[in-house]
Order: C-alpha cells, then sequence, then structure tokens
C-alpha cells in the first residue's frame, strides 16, 4: 500500500512504521495492528491506508475491505484467544484537540471475553464484560510480547 501521507496526522505517521511487532494484516486499503494496550487482549487499530477525514469518504471497495477485515477478525480472536464478541468503534476525536485537526479514517477493535485467556502465564481479565469498554486504564505490554500475541492472529488472517 502506496497512498498519500499527510503531515500532522499521527495515523499516517502510524502508517509508515515498518517494524510494528503488532502488525497483522495490510491490504490494499486498510492495515490491522495491535495496540500497545492490551488491556483488552487483540485490541487493535484498522486503519485506512490512505488519508481521509470521514467514513463517507471511502470509496466502495474500501468500505467492503474494512467490513471483510473486521468480521475475519472477530473471528480470528474468538478461534485463538476464545473472544465472545467485538466492539467497534471510529472515533477520530483526539484529531480535533488539535488547532489544525488532521482527522484519519480508522476503527478501534476491542474483542470482549466471558472467560480470561491466558497466554505464556499472563491473564488477561475482560474488567467489565457486557458494559462499555474502560478508557481510563490500560495494560501496555512489551514489543516482543505484542508479536507473541500478534503472530497467530496473523496467520488465521493471511487465510
Amino acid at each position: 500500500m502506496n497512498a498519500l501521507r499527510v503531515n500532522g496526522c499521527q495515523s499516517c505517521g502510524f502508517l509508515a512504521i515498518n517494524d510494528d511487532p503488532g502488525h497483522i494484516l495490510t491490504t490494499d486499503s486498510h492495515t490491522l495492528s495491535l495496540a500497545t494496550d492490551q488491556l483488552y487482549l487483540g485490541r487493535a487499530y484498522l486503519t485506512l491506508g490512505r488519508h481521509a477525514s470521514k467514513i463517507s469518504d471511502l470509496t466502495g471497495d474500501e468500505s467492503s475491505d474494512m467490513w471483510d477485515i473486521i468480521k475475519r477478525y472477530e473471528l480470528a480472536t474468538a478461534q485463538t484467544y476464545g473472544a465472545a464478541h467485538l466492539t467497534i468503534a471510529t472515533l477520530m476525536n483526539n484529531a480535533y484537540k488539535s488547532p489544525n485537526p488532521q482527522p484519519h479514517v480508522h476503527s478501534h477493535l476491542r474483542p470482549r471475553y466471558t472467560n480470561a485467556p491466558n497466554i505464556g502465564g499472563a491473564i488477561f481479565e475482560d474488567p467489565n464484560f457486557g458494559e462499555h469498554y474502560i478508557r481510563n486504564r490500560s495494560h501496555n505490554v512489551a514489543p516482543e510480547f505484542l508479536h507473541e500475541i500478534a503472530q497467530p492472529l496473523r496467520a488465521l488472517m493471511a487465510n
């Protein structure tokens, strides 16, 4: 994916990272990558590969690709870690805190769990299953552990 990047856009800067340990998938129009904050195991960003400020700016192919990735990711997190469902939020609110806002279409994907997954002895409790996700708490993980979380998801998403 070789797309226009906009200066001052945090998401465009994120897309330029080539060695992201949480990278799961890149298609012709989107990138899916784990967030460092894994309070909700498998929390990921689905980011449009070109700069667009509104969902209504997406082409039909980009919209179709976005929903295809979301469906596949929901299945991958359920199969890999036992996620019950996937919470999806397309916010872009932080961009407007800047005097020169540069919103970029992206979605936050948070798998939710009734049973706590265990990865190498690390337990990931969903602190409030059945409720809105928590914003004032985090569980940041090291890049090596992020890579370990991403590997099986990457394998499933590649098929």
